[in-house]
This record gives structure tokens, sequence and C-alpha cells, in this order.
């Protein structure tokens, strides 16, 4: 495939993940009985709309993302009990987390889909080849043979076997017996270790096969707490990196806007599609899935204006106050912080340009 196919699978994905986020505003806005103007895919000129009721349904011409329109959000309407700025503070909170919350769930969704997939590793070494210059004893082996036991001693996973190899080519003794596990059955099969050299002249004792892990189905139960535990792991990793990032302690190279974004995606779809074919592009965009909607979700919480944080923090406080900030002051402040957002980006994407 080529590198313009990658590019637009990155963008197909952003732009999923983004309506995600703006189905998860509108579905919890209809449930709470908001009205709600406009429900957009995409961004731009109008190419075709449908709906006859309060709610409009459109397609634009910029395909990535999409928006719903809430009334009276950004302005008093005082005509109208079922505008934003006029339900109960609580259910706007619920409105305004409801996007980063279908993210969320959507991430935990795509992750428990890779577990499944890629089921449940096993750490006992597997034959996964035998190179052609590996002695006639190895041709012995076959693909899938799980490695139990060397010389008698058993090794239950890839470091007890290669201390196993290591320890009888530091003795000398290089004609092993590998016992194996195939198919049910135990098998002995005869090895010799030889010393072989690199194009740089390094020589090295080998065995001279390559080992992968054994995998086996999962069970849903396990396949769920690994789910919730790796996406809780991954969400720890994210605030690090903020703290780093707000006392100056990250890199310009480890921070990406979205045009970088999507350049890194389509890197890494590419390197999927190579190595794995098909499997390994759907299991990478599944993964991209989990990762950059997780992401988003917490950009989107942080207490920045013009993001959804900002906005649950400004009802929080009107919570407390028990009246709202002067509308008209509360969106402007937001469109500063759309711009100072927008300005970022921009910095950002040159700066990464220039160093990299």
């Amino acid at each position: 495939m080529s590198s313009l196919l990658y590019i637009l699978i990155a963008i197909l994905i952003l732009g999923v993940l983004i309506i995600v986020h703006e189905l998860g505003h509108y579905t919890v806005g209809k449930l709470l009985k908001f009205r709600i103007t406009e429900f957009g895919i995409g961004f731009g000129p109008k190419l075709f709309s449908w709906g006859k009721k309060e709610t409009k349904y459109s397609v634009r011409a910029l395909p990535l993302g999409g928006f719903v329109a809430f009334a009276g959000e950004d302005e008093d309407a005082p005509d109208d009990p079922r505008a934003m700025n006029n339900m109960p503070w609580y259910k706007r909170l619920l409105v305004l987390f409801a996007g980063a919350g279908f993210n969320i769930i959507f991430a935990l969704l795509t992750c428990f889909i890779v577990i499944c997939i890629m089921g449940k590793q096993l750490p006992a070494p597997v034959i996964s080849s035998v190179a052609e210059d590996a002695p006639v004893q190895q041709q012995a082996l076959q693909q899938g043979d799980i490695v139990t036991a060397v010389n008698g001693v058993s090794v239950g996973s890839y470091d007890e076997f290669k201390a196993q190899l290591d320890k009888w080519a530091e003795e000398g003794q290089l004609d092993l017996t590998l016992t194996v596990d195939r198919n049910g059955q135990s098998v002995q099969v005869p090895a010799l270790l030889y010393e072989s050299t690199d194009e740089e002249g390094n020589t090295a004792i080998k065995l001279g096969v390559t080992i992968t892990y054994n995998t086996v189905p999962i069970p849903v139960g396990e396949a769920i707490g690994e789910t919730f535990s790796t996406s809780w792991e991954l969400t720890k990793e994210m605030f690090r990196f903020l703290g780093r990032l707000f006392t100056g302690n990250a890199s310009i190279q480890d921070v990406s806007g979205p045009i970088s974004t999507i350049g890194i995606m389509s890197d890494t779809i590419s390197v999927g599609v190579e190595s794995a074919g098909a499997q390994g592009a759907l299991l990478i965009i599944l993964q991209l899935c989990w990762l950059i909607g997780l992401n988003l979700a917490i950009f989107n919480l942080l207490p920045i204006p013009a993001l959804d944080g900002g906005r649950m923090v400004f009802v929080i406080i009107e919570a407390i106050r028990r009246k709202p900030i002067n509308r008209e002051l509360e969106a402007k402040i937001h469109a500063i912080g759309f711009m100072v957002l927008i300005g970022l980006v921009i910095v950002l994407e040159i700066a990464r340009a220039i160093i990299l």
C-alpha cells in the first residue's frame, strides 16, 4: 500500500475518535433533554443535511471530526428552558464529561479486542524457525515445538532456556538434547551449539533457532482485568508525561500536534503491514484507537479554556457561587483559549519540523 493510503487511514482513525467524542455529548444531551440544533460530521461547507425536527444532521466537506451544536451554549437564552445554560449544573457536567467518557469506553473496548485477538502469552519458548546454516541435528526441530528441557533440566521461560544454553556453552558442552512438546507429545531432539560469525566479524556460540512465545485464548474475565490494568498503567504514564511537560523536563520530540500525530500513526500502520500483513495492520489500528482515544479523553478533561475540562470548571464555579459567570466573559475566555491552543499547535509543528 502507498504511503498516501496510510496517511488517509490515520486521518480516518482520528476522525472516528473525534466523532465518538461528539457522539458522547450528543447521546447524553439527548437523554437529558437538552436542545441540540445540529450534529455535524466533519467541518467546513455543508455537503448535505437531513432532519425536520429540532435537530439537524449534516455531513461537511472536511471529514476530520465533527461537532454538536447545543442551543444557548455560549449565551443566555432566557426563553428556552432546554438551552444548555438553563439546564441544571449537574446535567451540564454530565454532558461535558460524556465526550471524554465515550472516548474512554471506546478505548477500553478496542484494548479488550486486541487482548482477545492476541491471546494469552505463555512463557515457555517456542521454536519459530531454524537457521539455514544450523547443524543438521537442529533440522529435526519443527515450527511450534515448545522447549521444555535442555539436557534434562526443565525450562519454563525464554530466560531459563537462554541460561541453560549459556551454561553449556561456557562448559564446552556443545552437544545438547532438547525436550520439546510437539502436539502434546514429549519428543527428544538432538541439537548442537555452533560458532557463527556475523557481517562485522564478531563470533558467537549459538543454537541457530528463532524463538517466539506460545499463545492460547484468554478467558473473558482475565481479558477484562487485563484491559483495565493496562489502560490504567497507560493513564498513569500520560499524567507522568504531563508532569514532565509542565516542569519543562519533556523534550519537543516527545510532543506531537495533529499533523505530526498523523505522520507517526501512518508510519506505525506501515510497519504493522510490512511485518504481519493485514492482521498486523488491524492490530496496530486497534492499538492506535486505544492509545490515541485515551490520550484524547485525558487531554479534553484538562482544565484549559475551550476544552471540556475548562468548561466544566466554569460550571463547578457556577454551582459553588449559585450564579453563573458573565456569559459573554466566559465565551471570550474560551475563544482566547481556543486561539492559544491553535497557536501552540502551529508553533509545535514548526518546531518539530525544524528540529527533526
